[in-house]
């Protein structure tokens, strides 16, 4: 549950800093001042990008593994259930 916790905290981050973001950053004219509060903008998204490609990609791994591994709980209760047929 843990994980699943984590992963939605990252889709919300995604979606309330990450896209508007990416969408000002489409919407800036290529032609046009110099601007460093732009690229600092610029540089904090991207590196805050990495930090949330890393967690994600470290997030779908720990949940593959909860798919393919059973819980030792269920895999108790399928023994018990065919020792009784």
């Amino acid at each position: 549950m843990v994980v699943l916790a984590i992963y939605l905290v990252i889709r919300v981050a995604t979606f309330a800093y990450f896209a508007p973001e990416i969408i000002a950053f489409e919407n800036t004219p290529a032609q046009g001042l110099y601007s460093q509060e732009l690229e600092a903008r610029a540089e904090r998204w991207t590196i805050r990008s990495w930090f949330r490609t890393i967690g994600e990609t470290g997030i779908n791994i720990l949940l593959l593994l909860a798919i393919i591994q059973p819980g030792k709980e269920i895999s108790m209760r399928h023994k018990k259930n065919n020792w009784n047929l």
